[in-house]
């Protein structure tokens, strides 16, 4: 499960159409950050002593945007996911305090 310190973050929409993520709990402050990340990425490695072979990687980060402080109640506008993305929501105490909690996006 989410390890959230008693924050909790709940999406509604869709990847289509764009995610809406919910905070709605949590005491106090605290920072919203909303990462993008492609899937999967096949890379064919053209030389050195793995030439030939495909390289596989996994959850490869290309977006990462600051919501700035939020508190419960709050609602984060996601956006829609391009194809084979997923994103998640981390929550931290302002000035790059604790971390709180992160919660992935569902999956499409």
């Amino acid at each position: 499960g989410d390890f959230s310190f008693g924050w909790q973050v709940e999406f509604v929409g869709a990847p289509e159409s764009g995610w809406q993520a919910q905070i709605i709990a949590g005491e106090g402050q605290a920072e919203a950050y909303l990462v993008v990340f492609q899937n999967r990425a096949l890379t064919e490695i053209t030389a050195g002593e793995n030439k030939g072979k495909q390289l596989l990687n996994r959850n490869i980060v290309v977006g990462f945007e600051p919501f700035g402080e939020v508190a419960s109640g709050r609602s984060l506008n996601v956006g829609a996911l391009a194809a084979e993305h997923g994103c998640a929501i981390i929550l931290q105490r302002p000035g790059q305090g604790a971390a709180l909690g992160a919660w992935r996006c569902p999956a499409a």
